[in-house]
């Protein structure tokens, strides 16, 4: 928020943090692109601080479409953090204990995103890329951390098979 303003709001027990972003009229879009990502990224951070689960973000139509893309993906993105749990990787231990033990943290369970931008099908299909795209990001993110004497070939197989289970080949 380098050129913006942030601030909590409490009512009740509900908290709201306003975040701003003063962009000015000859901006390129680049710089926009970047602002809207920059402003996930402090959003995130401020949320994290708090320990907030479920979040929701009113994004002013004054983002394009692509700003609004960049600022979800940026959003999940930021939505990560590593946790390796070694006993995932018993032996005994049976296909539905491993799925809900390999659950990594996340730290908000419910994101929103909400606007008055009017979206064609074009910009929502979009919107879904960028979505998916980070969620890729994470999982990788995942496969990358974790340490090389678990992840062998075989899990490295494992991991594969489960992406392509049931896909078109």
């Amino acid at each position: 928020l380098k050129t913006g303003k942030s601030a909590w709001i409490y009512q009740d027990n509900k908290r709201v943090l306003v975040a701003t972003h003063d962009a000015k009229d000859d901006d390129k879009p680049d710089k926009i692109i970047k602002a809207a990502r920059g402003l996930a990224v402090k959003s995130m951070q401020a949320l994290k601080v708090k320990k907030i689960k479920d979040a929701s973000w009113h994004i002013t139509d004054k983002f394009d479409a692509k700003s609004l893309n960049q600022f979800v993906n940026a959003s999940v993105l930021m939505n990560y953090q590593y946790a390796f749990k070694e006993d995932i990787f018993e032996p005994n231990a049976t296909e539905e204990e491993k799925q809900e033990q390999s659950q990594q943290p996340v730290l908000l369970e419910n994101m929103k995103f909400y606007t008055d931008l009017k979206l064609s099908d074009e910009n929502l299909k979009d919107t879904d890329f960028y979505i998916k795209a980070a969620n890729c990001a994470l999982y990788g993110r995942d496969i990358i951390n974790t340490r090389g004497s678990v992840a062998d070939p075989e899990f490295m197989e494992e991991r594969i098979r489960e992406l392509v289970d049931g896909k078109k080949q």
